[in-house]
């Protein structure tokens, strides 16, 4: 089952709720009730593309998509594959917050560094912040956005519009996470496979982040391959799903409204998973499983990617500058963060704020998780080098073909997706 009201999240966008950047449950959500899910299990981007996707979350591809924020909704217009109305303004379209969303801050509006690159290719650029970028994109009022390849392959094959991938942003790093000490802690449970046994067994809720992001649309697969349980919407749900947005699900699993949600520390998280040592209280929310790495150890598949600069093959033609500028100048960005990571983020009060964090103490934990990987986690939040190499798009392909084999995507993806190998510099 699932909540159509729900605070946002990357869950139904009919809710038209804003998700706040403080990591506080919006009143709405007091409101909430439950119901069917918004989707069925892996239309979520098709849902999307008809304008109703998320407003929050990783909806649009941010997987590193902080704890809240909402965006300008923004867009041009143009034809459905994401073509622009200006023939010399680029449109990007990102979530607010995040790594991604102070990478951009950076480049677009305290440097010159965007503009720059895209003046050498005799091009304008305009950058919108949004969570609503896939459903912005597929409707012609983007050029580039943040959804990675199994959401492009999606859409590519049940659409028939030809996409590009044009670097490799971040990998799937969100995370299933339950009450620390509680019934559905692997410490208590024995293992995440007992633990999603029981809740299958006790039909208690799980607070998906949506149906309509990268992680929504991963969500039955990733359950099917790994549990062997069905994860929808529909009667044949194994599970009593409801929607929340990210920066809610910590609070509600440490409640007691929920008993597993998807979430992360940089999605809102961090003040409740911290370990003492980084936070002035024990954590009171504990990973289940990570998403990605769950899938990394099942035979034939590997972390899905989660975002990647995307847009239409025939822009990427009609444009081939345009491409090169995002990418070489993304990397500009990201070799500016990970020179200073922890000034970075000191350096701007905001910046706690677009990674759902309360002070610097939790902000040296999510470095450590998610950048430093010195804690229990092997997936970076966002990669220092974006370039698409011939191994991990071999790699990636085998984990879109193996996602064919059981059925979550079509015959005629692969024919409609292409990567790009595009230099850093």
């Amino acid at each position: 089952m699932a909540t159509s009201d729900s605070p946002s999240g990357d869950g139904d966008a009919s809710d038209n709720n804003v998700r706040n950047t403080t990591g506080v449950v919006d009143q709405t959500w007091k409101r909430r009730k439950v119901m069917k899910a918004g989707a069925a299990a892996g239309t979520g981007l098709l849902t999307a593309a008809a304008g109703c996707t998320s407003p929050d979350g990783d909806s649009g591809g941010d997987g590193d998509g902080g704890g809240g924020g909402g965006g300008d909704d923004g867009g041009n217009g143009g034809d459905s594959n994401g073509s622009q109305e200006s023939e010399t303004t680029v449109r990007l379209v990102l979530a607010p917050t995040g790594f991604q969303g102070i990478i951009m801050d950076h480049l677009a509006e305290d440097t010159e560094i965007l503009a720059d690159h895209y003046s050498e290719e005799n091009l304008e650029v305009e950058v919108s912040r949004s969570w609503e970028g896939a459903a912005i994109f597929t409707s012609g009022g983007a050029d580039f956005e943040t959804f990675g390849s199994l959401e492009a392959a999606k859409l590519a094959g049940e659409r028939d519009i030809p996409l590009a991938v044009n670097a490799n942003l971040a990998p799937q790093i969100m995370q299933v996470v339950g009450a620390r000490g509680g019934d559905y802690d692997p410490e208590n449970s024995g293992s995440p496979r007992a633990s999603m046994d029981l809740l299958n067994e006790s039909q208690d809720v799980f607070a998906l982040g949506g149906w309509g992001g990268g992680t929504g649309i991963m969500m039955p697969m990733i359950i099917q391959e790994a549990f062997d349980y069905t994860f929808s919407d529909d009667e044949s749900s194994a599970f009593n799903i409801t929607t929340a947005e990210y920066s809610a699900v910590p609070q509600l699993v440490e409640g007691g409204d929920a008993a597993m949600g998807t979430t992360s520390p940089i999605h809102g998280a961090a003040p409740m998973m911290a370990p003492a040592e980084y936070n002035d209280e024990e954590p009171t929310v504990t990973s289940i499983f990570g998403c990605g790495s769950i899938m990394a150890d099942l035979d034939g598949f590997n972390a899905p990617q989660l975002n990647s600069w995307t847009c239409s093959q025939e822009y990427a033609s009609q444009y081939p500058g345009s491409p090169r500028a995002i990418v070489q100048s993304f990397s500009e960005g990201l070799g500016w963060l990970y020179e200073d990571p922890i000034g970075r983020i000191e350096g701007d009060e905001e910046h706690l704020t677009q990674l759902g964090l309360q002070n610097m103490d939790q902000a040296q934990y999510v470095l450590d998780w998610g950048l430093n990987l010195d804690l229990d986690n092997d997936l970076p939040v966002i990669y220092e080098d974006i370039e698409l190499t011939d191994s991990f798009i071999e790699e990636d392909k085998n984990f879109l073909r193996s996602a064919q084999d059981v059925g979550f995507l079509t015959q005629g993806w692969e024919e409609n997706l292409e990567y790009r190998q595009v230099a850093t510099e």
